[in-house]
C-alpha cells in the first residue's frame, strides 16, 4: 500500500504537511531576531526567557516536559535549542506518549545530551499492537506511526522512528544499526520503557492499556494514572 500512495502521488500530500509539522516543532525555539518583524519573534524562545527570567529571581522551578505523538519532536528541539544556547534550565521527568519523533534526532538531542533530565520514560504500543491499530481500515492497516515511518518521512522509506518497538528493540534487520542499539540500551535502563499493553500486576507508573495511538493522551485509567503517579 505505501508503494500504491507514492506512485500516485498521495504520499507527497502527507509528507508535505508532515514536514510542515516538523518545521514548526523545531522554529519554535529559533533565536528571536529583534528587527520589529513579527515573523523574528518565537514563542518557544519567549517561554525559554521567561524561565530564565523566573530563575534568576531565586525562586524553586521544577519542570516535567510530557509530549504525545508529534510533541516528542517539540520537545527534542527544545533540548537542542537549550543545549546550543548553554542554558540553565534543567528538567526533572521527561515522558513520551507514542512518540513520532525520529531516532536519529532523539539520540542527538535527549540521549546525547541525557544528564539535562533526571528521569525518562517512553509509553508506547508493543508491535502487536501497532499492527492492530488499522488507521485506515483495509487501505492502511497499521497505525499512524507505522505511515510516518513508510510514507511521511520524505528522505527515508521504513524511516526509524522512537515509538515503533520494532525500531528500538533489538529485532532483525534492526539489530545492527548503531543509533537503533544505543537507544535500545538507553531505554532498557530503570524501566525507561513501557509496552501497552501491559500485563496485570505492573508496577505503579510502569501501566498502560493504550490500544490506538490517539489513545494515550486519554487513557485516565492506565496511562495517564501513571504519568500522574511519576509527576507525584
Amino acid at each position: 500500500m505505501e508503494e500504491i500512495f507514492r506512485e500516485i502521488y498521495i504520499a507527497d500530500i502527507g509528507t508535505l504537511l508532515w514536514g510542515l509539522m516538523q518545521t514548526k516543532a523545531k522554529d519554535m525555539w529559533k533565536e528571536d531576531s529583534f528587527t520589529g518583524d513579527p515573523e523574528g519573534y518565537h514563542a518557544g524562545s519567549y517561554f525559554l526567557k521567561k524561565i530564565i527570567d523566573f530563575q534568576a529571581t531565586g525562586a524553586k522551578l521544577t519542570i516535567d516536559l510530557v509530549g504525545h505523538s508529534a510533541g516528542s519532536i517539540a520537545i527534542c528541539e527544545l533540548v537542542d535549542a537549550v543545549v546550543k544556547r548553554k542554558m540553565d534550565i534543567k528538567f526533572r521527568h521527561v515522558i513520551f506518549m507514542a512518540p513520532a519523533c525520529r531516532c536519529e534526532l532523539f539520540a542527538d538531542t535527549l540521549l546525547k545530551n541525557r544528564d539535562i533530565m533526571e528521569d525518562f520514560r517512553i509509553f508506547t504500543m508493543s508491535d502487536e499492537y501497532e499492527k492492530k491499530d488499522h488507521l485506515v481500515p483495509v487501505i492502511y492497516p497499521r497505525s499512524l506511526l507505522y505511515l510516518i515511518s513508510g510514507i511521511l518521512e520524505k528522505d527515508s522509506f521504513d524511516a526509524y522512528v522512537l515509538g515503533l518497538q520494532r525500531h528500538i528493540s533489538g529485532m532483525v534487520p534492526y539489530d545492527n544499526v548503531e543509533v537503533l542499539n544505543d537507544i535500545k540500551a538507553f531505554v532498557e535502563e530503570k524501566g525507561h520503557i513501557v509496552y501497552a499493553v501491559t500485563e496485570p500486576g505492573a508496577a505503579e507508573g510502569h501501566i498502560s492499556g493504550s490500544m490506538k495511538h490517539g489513545n494515550f493522551d486519554n487513557d485516565k485509567e492506565t496511562t495517564l494514572d501513571s504519568i500522574v503517579s511519576i509527576i507525584k
